[in-house]
Protein backbone atom coordinates (compact mmCIF):
# COMPACT_ATOMS: atom_id res chain seq x y z
CA UNK A 1 0.00 0.00 0.00
CA UNK A 2 1.27 3.17 -0.99
CA UNK A 3 1.60 6.10 1.85
CA UNK A 4 0.45 9.59 0.04
CA UNK A 5 1.61 12.77 1.10
CA UNK A 6 -0.81 15.67 2.22
CA UNK A 7 0.14 19.39 1.63
CA UNK A 8 -2.29 22.09 2.21
CA UNK A 9 -0.77 24.38 -0.33
CA UNK A 10 -2.38 25.05 -3.69
CA UNK A 11 -0.95 24.42 -6.92
CA UNK A 12 -0.30 27.60 -8.84
CA UNK A 13 -1.14 26.80 -11.97
CA UNK A 14 -4.54 24.97 -11.35
CA UNK A 15 -5.13 25.99 -8.34
CA UNK A 16 -5.81 22.03 -6.57
CA UNK A 17 -4.57 20.55 -3.84
CA UNK A 18 -2.65 19.11 -2.61
CA UNK A 19 0.68 20.19 -3.65
CA UNK A 20 4.38 20.74 -3.24
CA UNK A 21 7.30 23.09 -4.30
CA UNK A 22 9.07 22.20 -7.29
CA UNK A 23 11.82 24.04 -9.13
CA UNK A 24 11.84 23.02 -13.18
CA UNK A 25 14.53 24.35 -15.42
CA UNK A 26 14.59 24.90 -19.36
CA UNK A 27 18.31 25.57 -21.10
CA UNK A 28 18.68 26.72 -24.89
CA UNK A 29 21.92 26.71 -26.21
CA UNK A 30 23.61 29.04 -29.10
CA UNK A 31 26.90 28.16 -30.55
CA UNK A 32 28.55 30.35 -27.58
CA UNK A 33 26.29 31.02 -24.90
CA UNK A 34 23.04 29.95 -23.42
CA UNK A 35 20.01 30.55 -21.77
CA UNK A 36 19.10 28.44 -18.31
CA UNK A 37 15.54 29.51 -16.64
CA UNK A 38 13.53 28.09 -14.08
CA UNK A 39 9.99 28.35 -12.59
CA UNK A 40 10.24 27.54 -8.69
CA UNK A 41 6.49 27.21 -7.64
CA UNK A 42 3.70 25.01 -6.07
CA UNK A 43 2.46 22.09 -8.62
CA UNK A 44 -0.13 19.22 -8.06
CA UNK A 45 0.84 16.13 -9.60
CA UNK A 46 -0.57 16.85 -12.90
CA UNK A 47 0.97 19.96 -13.20
CA UNK A 48 4.15 19.15 -12.26
CA UNK A 49 4.24 16.21 -14.39
CA UNK A 50 3.31 18.48 -17.45
CA UNK A 51 5.95 21.39 -16.81
CA UNK A 52 8.32 18.55 -16.22
CA UNK A 53 7.65 17.39 -19.97
CA UNK A 54 7.51 21.09 -21.51
CA UNK A 55 10.85 22.18 -19.98
CA UNK A 56 12.64 18.68 -20.50
CA UNK A 57 11.44 18.38 -24.16
CA UNK A 58 12.42 22.10 -24.58
CA UNK A 59 15.90 21.54 -23.08
CA UNK A 60 16.30 18.40 -24.97
CA UNK A 61 15.38 19.83 -28.17
CA UNK A 62 17.55 23.69 -28.05
CA UNK A 63 19.99 22.11 -25.27
CA UNK A 64 22.42 20.56 -27.78
CA UNK A 65 23.81 23.85 -30.56
CA UNK A 66 26.74 24.71 -28.37
CA UNK A 67 29.60 24.19 -26.61
CA UNK A 68 27.57 23.99 -22.99
CA UNK A 69 25.71 21.97 -24.27
CA UNK A 70 26.93 18.97 -21.82
CA UNK A 71 24.46 20.12 -18.88
CA UNK A 72 21.84 19.10 -20.84
CA UNK A 73 21.09 15.75 -19.40
CA UNK A 74 22.07 17.21 -16.02
CA UNK A 75 18.94 19.81 -16.34
CA UNK A 76 16.66 16.72 -17.62
CA UNK A 77 17.76 14.69 -14.49
CA UNK A 78 17.35 18.04 -12.41
CA UNK A 79 13.69 18.10 -13.70
CA UNK A 80 13.76 14.27 -13.55
CA UNK A 81 14.27 14.56 -9.77
CA UNK A 82 11.93 17.33 -8.92
CA UNK A 83 8.87 15.60 -10.51
CA UNK A 84 9.32 12.82 -8.75
CA UNK A 85 8.42 14.12 -5.70
CA UNK A 86 4.79 15.11 -6.60
CA UNK A 87 4.58 11.61 -7.36
CA UNK A 88 2.93 10.24 -4.10
CA UNK A 89 0.61 13.05 -4.51
CA UNK A 90 -3.40 12.50 -4.47
CA UNK A 91 -4.75 13.97 -7.83
CA UNK A 92 -5.41 17.49 -7.13
CA UNK A 93 -9.19 18.73 -6.47
CA UNK A 94 -10.70 22.10 -5.58
CA UNK A 95 -13.41 23.27 -3.60
CA UNK A 96 -16.93 22.77 -5.32
CA UNK A 97 -18.51 26.33 -5.19
CA UNK A 98 -21.83 24.44 -4.91
CA UNK A 99 -20.94 22.74 -1.31
CA UNK A 100 -22.75 23.32 1.39
CA UNK A 101 -25.97 24.18 -0.21
CA UNK A 102 -27.75 21.45 1.02
CA UNK A 103 -27.52 19.18 -2.18
CA UNK A 104 -27.22 15.49 -1.72
CA UNK A 105 -28.03 12.43 -3.38
CA UNK A 106 -30.55 9.64 -2.80
CA UNK A 107 -29.15 6.17 -3.77
CA UNK A 108 -30.38 2.47 -4.05
CA UNK A 109 -27.48 0.41 -2.77
CA UNK A 110 -27.83 -3.65 -4.07
CA UNK A 111 -29.83 -4.77 -1.54
CA UNK A 112 -32.64 -2.32 -2.50
CA UNK A 113 -32.50 0.26 0.52
CA UNK A 114 -32.31 3.65 -0.26
CA UNK A 115 -29.83 6.14 1.16
CA UNK A 116 -29.12 9.18 1.42
CA UNK A 117 -25.47 10.66 0.28
CA UNK A 118 -24.72 14.08 0.38
CA UNK A 119 -22.24 15.34 -2.43
CA UNK A 120 -18.60 15.82 -2.53
CA UNK A 121 -17.16 19.30 -1.10
CA UNK A 122 -14.40 18.61 -3.29
CA UNK A 123 -14.21 18.12 -7.01
CA UNK A 124 -11.09 17.09 -9.60
CA UNK A 125 -9.44 20.26 -10.82
CA UNK A 126 -9.11 21.69 -14.31
CA UNK A 127 -4.80 21.20 -14.53
CA UNK A 128 -2.35 21.67 -17.28
CA UNK A 129 -2.31 18.56 -20.24
CA UNK A 130 0.74 16.47 -19.49
CA UNK A 131 0.73 15.29 -23.15
CA UNK A 132 2.38 12.04 -24.10
CA UNK A 133 6.10 11.20 -22.71
CA UNK A 134 9.44 12.06 -23.23
CA UNK A 135 10.28 9.43 -25.20
CA UNK A 136 7.13 9.26 -27.55
CA UNK A 137 7.92 12.86 -28.88
CA UNK A 138 9.63 13.15 -32.16
CA UNK A 139 11.22 16.53 -30.86
CA UNK A 140 13.24 14.84 -28.01
CA UNK A 141 15.66 13.09 -30.43
CA UNK A 142 16.43 15.98 -32.75
CA UNK A 143 19.13 17.38 -31.08
CA UNK A 144 21.12 14.52 -30.22
CA UNK A 145 20.90 12.94 -33.64
CA UNK A 146 21.95 15.98 -35.45
CA UNK A 147 24.94 16.38 -32.86
CA UNK A 148 25.80 11.95 -33.83
CA UNK A 149 25.53 12.81 -37.63
CA UNK A 150 28.15 16.28 -37.27
CA UNK A 151 30.13 14.34 -34.89
CA UNK A 152 30.35 11.11 -37.48
CA UNK A 153 30.96 13.67 -40.72
CA UNK A 154 33.96 15.09 -38.86
CA UNK A 155 35.56 12.08 -37.80
CA UNK A 156 34.77 10.58 -41.57
CA UNK A 157 35.92 13.81 -42.51
CA UNK A 158 39.63 13.87 -40.89
CA UNK A 159 40.27 10.76 -41.61
CA UNK A 160 39.74 10.92 -45.20
CA UNK A 161 41.70 14.18 -45.58
CA UNK A 162 44.58 12.15 -44.70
Amino acid sequence: MTETKTATAACQVCGGSPAVKAKFRWMIVMLVGMRLAWEEQYFCRVCALARHRQFSELTLKLGWWGVQGFAVPFVVLLNHSNVQQSRNLDYPTVPDPCAGTGRSVIAVDGGGVARVRELPSRIPARTLDPGRPLHQRWATYVGPIVLAVLVVALIVARFTWL
